[in-house]
């Protein structure tokens, strides 16, 4: 089916065709050449923000060329035929012949129809006017006393059980006494050479041939200080353990001031 409208294009099925004689006689060495027997490939629009419009359109002709036309609003930016590109002055026939493809068509006004001389138009009748509605006074609502608040519930008291006294702190132990002056001496010295920090755990053994305390011998220099100080006889010997409250002492010297 063939449609042919003097200048308009006119979009059949997918083919277009132009009754002008211009088109189809393009200069087939400059640009290769486009039918006025055309297939449209593609319209699309690009940019629609209300103030410029921009839209491409992409045609085959029936030998096979194909041309591409980009517009911003009603000028022409870019026009190819077979991807070169063509020349300025041609560009008119190719707007008249695929430009308007990117516009809506606007739809026929239909035609009114003419109205007789001397014909008169009957007034309409006037509606009869409508009663106003009397106002209805608004209903007095009684006013709501509001209900008395319920009292608090009270919860029962809970019998603090009686509490039980605390036990007496029991005293302190009694620092026990050292046994005599010659351990005390000793402990004293014990703890003036660094030998010792404290005396709830002790124990030492001096005799003529050696000094262990807490169980460790001595250097020989520190038992000749003890010896020279405190052993006067080779039968003499001091014997010491404490534990906590328990003191264990053992001493044998022949010297009558003890």
């Amino acid at each position: 089916m063939s449609t042919f409208i003097k200048g308009q294009v006119v979009v059949v099925g997918l083919t277009v065709l132009l009754s002008a004689p211009v088109f189809g006689q393009t200069d087939s060495s400059a640009v290769g050449g486009f039918g006025k027997r055309f297939h449209v490939n593609d319209v699309s629009v690009i940019n629609n923000d209300g103030k410029h419009k921009t839209y491409s359109i992409r045609a085959t002709d029936t030998r096979g060329n194909s041309c591409k036309m980009r517009k911003i609003d009603d000028k022409i930016v870019l026009l190819e035929v077979n991807g070169k590109a063509v020349p300025r002055d041609q560009y008119a026939r190719y707007d008249e012949l695929l430009g308007n493809l990117g516009e809506p068509p606007v739809p026929p006004v239909p035609p009114v129809g003419p109205v007789a001389p001397g014909a008169a138009v009957a007034p309409g009748t006037p509606a009869p006017p409508v009663a106003p509605v009397a106002p209805v006074a608004p209903a007095m609502a009684a006013p709501v006393t509001p209900a008395a608040p319920a009292a608090p519930a009270v919860s029962p008291t809970v019998a603090t059980p009686p509490v039980s006294p605390l036990p007496p702190t029991p005293p302190a132990p009694p620092e026990p006494p050292r046994a005599n002056k010659y351990i005390s001496h000793i402990i004293d010295d014990l703890f003036e050479k660094g030998i010792i920090t404290e005396e709830n755990k002790l124990s030492f053994l001096l005799d003529n041939e050696q000094l262990t305390v807490n169980g460790v011998k001595q250097p020989d220099n520190v038992f000749q200080f003890f010896k020279q100080k405190y052993i006067r006889h080779a039968g003499d010997h001091f014997s010491y353990e404490r534990h906590g409250s328990s003191v264990i002492t053992s001493i044998k010297t022949d010297d009558d001031n003890h």
